[in-house]
């Protein structure tokens, strides 16, 4: 009688591994069930870190519902030669210890968001494979005005962590607070030298933005702030995730001299952006070298009042932008930007803009990414 011969175990590991990480993260999930062995192997940590290096181009990009399913997570994920794209809801799959509905995303890496839902709770979640990850509360102190308290969330490759930091209003300061997701813990870092308001002068009156997520650059997340005794400042601060300190980036010379709506922080292409209003236009600027004021330079595209720019650094040399609810894809090249619209199926009428995502097998359970291997 005649062995059935099972193939699929002659094929070498190499072999998968180079096959593997091509594959989309999904896809990956569904393999883990075919056999032991597989499962084993795209579960190993340095497996994860090789399907990252060749997926870092596949970017989604996440928003909130507020009217129709008020707060459901949307993924819309951008093709290069697409203009119609889907939209799906993905973190209503969760299966959380919470309320499920969710107010707000402040910030994402390596395929890891930070979430909050509409009872302040913070959670880690990897939207592709649904794991997630409950935060411990701040211990901040009792606070009256909570919703000026802003977040970021970042990667220090100096301890090969994910790191969460907050910056909360206490007694009228500003204290900085880090959770490393090893340790699973907060610590208090200290009072930041900023007041973490924005002032964006239209008819001479001081007016303040919060809830702005911090722009994570260069090891660094970054806010827009002010100085202290001065209401009319306007500054682009930053935070050291390895040195845990802050500082401040040099923005455009002159540029918050004429500013007259609020200023926006993005990056593309890997770099910090600046967005700002001048009377009824926008401008949009790029740090070409981290912490250089002369390597600023601004962009040739003409963003009217009503339009916003929702994500950057969606793929290697594009960005998304609203105009009066609809998408446009920008495709930046040197220093101009080419328009072309985008139509979203399945997106909700009302949303709120989140952030970008890649899709990564990385766990928010799991401290053992070797990345510094």
């Amino acid at each position: 009688m005649s062995t059935r011969i099972n193939y699929i175990n002659l094929v070498p590991q190499e072999l998968l591994t180079e096959i593997f990480t091509r594959l989309p993260a999904k896809s990956l999930g569904r393999c883990k069930c075919v056999l032991k062995s597989w499962a084993s192997l795209i579960s190993d940590p340095d497996f994860i870190q090789a399907h990252l290096t060749k997926t870092k181009h596949s970017t989604n990009l996440a928003l909130i519902s507020t009217e129709t399913n008020p707060g459901i997570i949307y993924s819309v994920h951008f093709f290069n030669d697409s203009k119609n794209v889907n939209c799906d809801g993905i973190a209503s799959k969760l299966n959380l210890n919470c309320c499920n509905k969710w107010c707000k995303i402040w910030g994402s890496y390596d395929g890891l968001m930070l979430v909050q839902d509409i009872r302040t709770k913070k959670f880690l979640i990897n939207p592709t494979t649904l794991e997630s990850k409950k935060l411990p509360p701040v211990p901040c102190g009792y606070r009256l005005i909570s919703f000026l308290d802003l977040f970021g969330f970042g990667y220090d490759s100096s301890c090969d962590d994910y790191v969460v930091v907050a910056i909360c209003y206490e007694s009228g300061s500003f204290c900085a607070y880090v959770y490393m997701l090893k340790t699973n813990q907060w610590n208090k870092v200290g009072f930041s030298p900023y007041v973490h308001l924005c002032p964006y002068d239209h008819v001479n009156v001081p007016l303040v933005t919060y809830g702005a997520a911090g722009i994570f650059v260069e090891g660094c997340l970054h806010w827009l702030a002010k100085k202290y005794n001065d209401n009319n400042s306007c500054l682009i601060a930053s935070f050291n995730l390895a040195k845990k300190e802050f500082s401040e980036v040099p923005p455009p010379k002159g540029v918050f001299d004429y500013m007259r709506r609020r200023p926006r922080l993005g990056v593309l292409k890997g770099c910090l952006c600046l967005i700002t209003g001048v009377y009824n236009r926008n401008e949009l600027w790029v740090m070409k070298e981290y912490g250089v004021v002369e390597s600023w330079v601004k962009m040739s595209v003409f963003l009217t009042e009503d339009s916003s720019i929702v994500s950057l650094d969606l793929q290697e040399d594009s960005l998304v932008m609203l105009e009066g609810g609809q998408f446009i894809l920008l495709v930046s090249d040197a220093k101009e930007v080419i328009l072309q619209d985008m139509k979203v199926i399945g997106l909700p009428h009302d949303f709120r803009v989140g952030m970008t995502y890649i899709d990564t097998l990385f766990s928010p359970n799991k401290i053992d990414y070797k990345k510094n291997t």
